[in-house]
């Protein structure tokens, strides 16, 4: 299973790729697929985590502050 999720920001496109699948040893057969909705928290700690990174930027620019990239 793979989800991507991208958000297009101020100042940067941001893109998250999550991978979950079986694992190779066969002492697990038949191992389901995770339904995406189990992946819908990953997807708001991105969009918060994204949120956070563009408004520090924002104060930084505000204050005439320069980060090492």
């Amino acid at each position: 299973m793979e989800q991507i999720w991208t958000i297009r920001g101020a100042y940067a496109n941001w893109k998250l790729t999550v991978s979950a699948d079986a694992p190779d040893d066969e002492t697990e057969p038949n191992v389901p697929r995770w339904p995406r909705s189990h992946f819908t928290s990953v997807a708001d700690h991105f969009t918060d985590a994204v949120n956070y990174y563009e408004c520090v930027r924002d104060k930084d620019a505000a204050f005439g502050i320069q980060r090492e990239a």
